[in-house]
């Protein structure tokens, strides 16, 4: 009987420390997302700068295109 007591804490002891370490693996993923979640809110925000550049090129260069000879692009 105290045997059988012995091998059910001892596997009590390392269910428990499985939670713990699966706790610890959730931490560390948490952390990953929020961190994935910032590189990715950065990467939209440069490319949103970057679609904006690239409107202003085109609008000029229409504009350049359209009015040859006479156009100054003001700065």
């Amino acid at each position: 009987m105290e045997r059988r007591f012995k091998a059910l804490q001892a596997q009590y002891q390392e269910t428990f420390m499985e939670i713990d370490m699966m706790k610890l693996e959730a931490k560390r993923s948490r952390e990953q997302l929020r961190a994935s979640k910032e590189t990715l809110d950065d990467v939209h925000m440069e490319y949103s700068d970057a679609q904006l550049r690239l409107n202003r090129i085109k609008a000029d260069w229409v504009l350049a295109s359209a009015l040859p000879g006479q156009y100054i692009k003001e700065t």
